[in-house]
């Protein structure tokens, strides 16, 4: 099975039991990279221990992932890889005891507890796909992933959102129908990415076998049971 890395942090993944990856880490990856001590996934690492771009990961799974659109996934093997294609807006750090920034770089609560502001990074971008060119992930990719995940998960992973509001291009406000103390945790499930709304609608129901994010790696091909 294939997986060379084409240079653009594309690799090809694989639907059966074994998923093979290539790509590369973003600049902002191999930051959190060092700062995790390299614990995070896919990079290669170098003598002096600093990830490296390019590579290949092999990943064995026991079965074979039925849907990997986030809304429509229910099962452990389906997270797996939509974690390693798409983004989340914050994320737990390695050892899972505090929640990180990762497309937000910083974020406020309001003293009610309902509304959070998130602040976006400005250097994150989707892979190029069939519906757009790699563009950059701004707040209206924001508020339409989660309000896509509020509306139509299948495990109703967002219930607690009432809406979102985009404040600017790298400015997001979502909020809540009540104070929710588990929002953020919520929010770093694979089910609730970030995805581009032109790749969602231009496949349709296909979507999930052409999934696209901002992730370190890129979906090449897969087909369900087959590769």
């Amino acid at each position: 099975m294939d997986g060379k890395p084409d240079g653009s942090g594309n690799g090809r993944i694989h639907g059966s039991v074994r998923q093979k990856f290539g790509g590369r880490h973003r600049k902002c990856r191999q930051q959190r990279a060092r700062r995790d001590h390299g614990s995070g996934s896919g990079g290669q690492r170098g003598d002096t221990g600093e990830p490296v771009d390019g590579g290949g990961l092999t990943i064995s799974l026991s079965s074979s992932p039925k849907n990997l659109d986030p809304v429509k996934y229910t099962g452990t093997y389906e997270s797996q890889i939509i974690g390693s294609v798409c983004d989340t807006l914050v994320e737990y750090n390695s050892s899972l005891t505090e929640i990180m920034p990762s497309i937000a770089a910083s974020w406020e609560v309001s003293d009610d507890g309902k509304e959070y502001t998130f602040k976006l990074r400005d250097d994150v971008y989707f892979q190029p796909g069939q519906y757009q060119d790699g563009r950059q992930v701004t707040a209206e990719d924001i508020k339409y992933s989660l309000e896509r995940s509020h509306e139509l998960s299948a495990m109703n992973r967002l219930d607690m959102l009432d809406h979102c509001e985009v404040i600017s291009d790298t400015e997001v406000k979502c909020v809540l129908e009540n104070p929710n103390a588990v929002f953020l945790t919520a929010l770093t499930d694979a089910g609730n990415v970030i995805v581009p709304k032109e790749e969602v609608e231009g496949w349709g129901d296909d979507f999930g076998t052409h999934l696209v994010g901002s992730g370190p790696f890129a979906l090449k091909e897969f087909k369900l049971d087959q590769q």
